[in-house]
């Protein structure tokens, strides 16, 4: 990591220090974070002045339409809404009150296949039973009903309605019970939970009833469905507005309805505003709810949760994809030549892609953010293949923005390598690029830049994200230009924007193809032309005017750099490594209310390749080599040959480590600068600044908004 105002070694070790500890806190706090989150302005706006069945439709309408993962990514879902203070599942068939259970579960290593006795194993309970509406999606997997539980527990219940239990046939470790119901007439078995999770499961219950009244009427149970309203038998409504009542909503619940909002983009209105039961069902359902007076179950006495923006975005970054249509590489010299070139696989390229593409569906990601480089030469058959690739995620309700790089639009020597030799195939223009993405970002654009493909789109209410074209396609002739600039025109279109946003306290996200702020000693000397022209002007002006954070992608290295203005403003560039070359990195990124938190992944291994890393660690290395001797040979420093390769060396080396983040010198990043001392006579003076900066948090971090 680099930072240009750069502090002492000491304040830096110090800044480290302080960085991993928010991280590990971060990680162990999100939930008290996420418990005082607020529901999103206008949220409920449909629901104002309803009251019983009406207001129960207006909820249903604010509420339906989940965005449910599937059943089996359940599992990994739980580690976000079901997460005990001690890391352990919150299991509450287990748990009894205060958070004591007589035995615990391990997200990971105890996940059920068989069990014989209580503790063996967690599963995934529906709390509505799944026979009760056939198993039908997206109930099935709805995170508000489906609670991580006891799998022998879980068992005993079956598809029993909940109730309350008179004589007893089986209790559990903590108190749960199954028997005869005593409540309300209703004289079949049912299953009873402790005190502590009665008023959960009755707005759990609640949620499921509005949430999915449409349906209901094809529901068979004798405690909820058959009809759109009320949606209970009498006496289960009794029995559940007695619980709701009696079991004031919780920290836990409020913890669970933020984090499955998260991921499903849905919440639970009766957690959100407890009152709201009454209206839709008790005793005031005869007069109309208003939001001025209700109380909202997130609100704390003292603090300022009302100013408060939605729970974390989970945000996956990738660039440099440089996706090449298989349908132009097929085998044969041309491809061979090619592939030799550049050190790329096409083969192995696209499964590093599709594991990718896996991992970021899997990881439940909001938002996909592409900063470039998407094709190889622009190809317009490489276009809409990696559409096609990314066009599940969006069918899945993933939001997707994108920005060209230098390889995109109007390349010139845009190639087809199929036989003997390679021809020339067909690119795309500026507006082909923009309509062929249009749901990538330009159709829902808040504002577009008339100079450029540059736009500005919405994150969230309190975040917007500033996308700038920095490509010079415009003047392009033979191929592409590695260079790029921010056009003057564009940079006073995001000034204004920028100004707006502070008017308004929004936050402001970046991203571009090229680097704002230099990443490496030097690389304005070595490697200009991966930053935008007068980067130092430009990244001092969007800093001064509010841009805090920019991610960027070109230099096929992973690397946080930040840059302080003379006014004492900093903005951070966060750049991503290429998914063309080793070390194959992508990062996901979650947005909180004050801080984003970055984490960094490799691919390490695909099918037929356990060892990628190592392969192209190699192929990175026999091509920055070339690059870098090239180098210094268009800069024509006047110096021996045995300096020359000693220092391209040294730059080879250099590359290695910031492009897989975190420098470490490590035992050839040693040799490389005691050769290049040695040769200089032991003098090394200017050898230090070759070094990795201080603090080297790259890949792991957070940054404060």
């Amino acid at each position: 990591m680099r930072n240009i105002k750069s502090p002492s070694k000491s304040s830096q070790m110090n800044r480290l220090n302080h960085k991993i500890a928010i991280l590990i806190l971060s990680v162990w706090g999100m939930s008290l974070l996420q418990a005082y989150a607020q529901v999103p302005g206008g949220y409920y706006k449909m629901a104002e002045g309803k009251k019983g069945h009406i207001l129960k439709t207006a909820l249903f309408h604010s509420i339906k339409n989940p965005r449910v993962i599937s059943y089996s990514a359940l599992w990994g879902a739980f580690k976000r809404t079901d997460m005990r203070p001690d890391g352990r599942v919150w299991d509450i068939y287990s748990t009894q009150e205060g958070g004591k259970a007589p035995y615990s579960f391990d997200f990971d290593t105890n996940r059920c296949g068989r069990y014989h006795r209580e503790g063996d194993c967690y599963n995934r309970e529906h709390s509505v039973p799944k026979s009760w509406f056939k198993e039908a999606p997206p109930m099935f997997s709805d995170l508000f009903h489906v609670y991580p539980t006891d799998g022998y527990v879980n068992g005993r219940r079956g598809n029993l309605p909940y109730g309350e239990v008179g004589i007893t046939s089986w209790v559990s470790a903590n108190g749960s019970k199954v028997g005869q119901n005593t409540f309300g007439g209703y004289t079949k078995r049912v299953f009873e939970p402790i005190d502590e999770y009665k008023g959960d499961l009755a707005r759990t219950y609640f949620y499921m009833a509005t949430a999915y009244e449409d349906k209901l009427s094809n529901w068979k149970s004798d405690q909820i469905g058959g009809n759109r309203y009320p949606g209970f038998s009498q006496w289960s409504l009794e029995l559940l507005l007695k619980w709701h009542r009696e079991d004031p909503v919780s920290e836990k619940e409020i913890r669970r309805n933020e984090a499955v909002y998260a991921i499903q983009q849905n919440r639970n209105p009766y957690i959100d505003y407890p009152e709201l039961a009454e209206y839709v069902w008790g005793k005031r359902k005869e007069q109309s709810f208003s939001f001025s007076k209700a109380k909202n179950a997130n609100t704390r006495q003292g603090d300022d949760s009302a100013r408060r923006p939605s729970p974390p975005l989970k945000m996956a970054v990738i660039t440099d994809t440089h996706y090449l249509s298989s349908a132009l590489s097929i085998g044969g010299p041309a491809l061979e030549a090619y592939q030799s070139a550049t050190g790329r696989n096409v083969a192995d390229l696209h499964a590093v892609f599709d594991e990718v593409l896996t991992d970021i569906e899997r990881e439940q990601t909001d938002i996909l953010l592409i900063c470039g480089d998407i094709t190889n030469h622009g190809e317009r058959r490489s276009h809409l293949d990696f559409i096609g690739k990314i066009r599940p995620l969006q069918k899945k309700g993933m939001r997707v923005f994108v920005i060209p790089g230098n390889h995109d639009i109007a390349v010139p020597d845009a190639k087809a390598y199929i036989g003997n030799a390679a021809t020339v195939t067909e690119s795309i223009t500026p507006d082909e690029f923009a309509q062929l993405y249009a749901s990538f970002g330009y159709a829902s654009a808040l504002k577009r830049d008339p100079a450029s493909l540059s736009y500005l789109a919405e994150i969230n209410e309190h975040t917007w994200l500033l996308c700038f074209d920095t490509n010079r396609y415009r003047e392009q002739t033979t191929s592409s230009i590695t260079s790029g600039r921010i056009h003057p025109e564009t940079l006073q279109w995001a000034f204004r924007i920028l100004d707006e946003a502070k008017q308004k306290g929004i936050t402001v996200l970046g991203m571009m193809h090229h680097g704002l702020v230099e990443h490496m000693p030097y690389q304005a000397v070595f490697f200009g032309d991966y930053l935008v022209d007068g980067w130092q002007d430009a990244a001092q002006q969007l800093a001064d005017r509010g841009l805090k954070v920019v991610f960027t992608g070109h230099f096929h290295s992973n690397d946080v750099s930040s840059f302080t203005s003379s006014a004492g403003n900093t903005l951070y560039d966060v750049e991503t490594a290429s998914l063309s070359q080793y070390p194959f990195a992508y990062r996901f990124v979650e947005l909180h209310q004050d801080r984003l938190s970055i984490d960094t992944r490799f691919v390490d291994s695909i099918p037929g390749k356990p060892f990628l890393q190592k392969e192209y660690k190699s192929k990175f290395e026999k091509l920055s080599r070339r690059v870098a001797a090239n180098r210094l040979k268009q800069i024509g420093f006047p110096l021996p040959q045995e300096t020359l390769d000693a220092l391209t060396e040294l730059l080879v080396k250099m590359a290695v480590v910031h492009a897989a983040g975190d420098e470490k010198t490590d035992a050839e990043m040693t040799k490389a600068v005691e050769t290049l001392q040695h040769i200089l006579g032991g003098e090394n003076a200017g050898i230090e600044s070759f070094q990795m900066d201080f603090p080297p948090a790259d890949n792991r971090l957070d940054i404060a908004l």
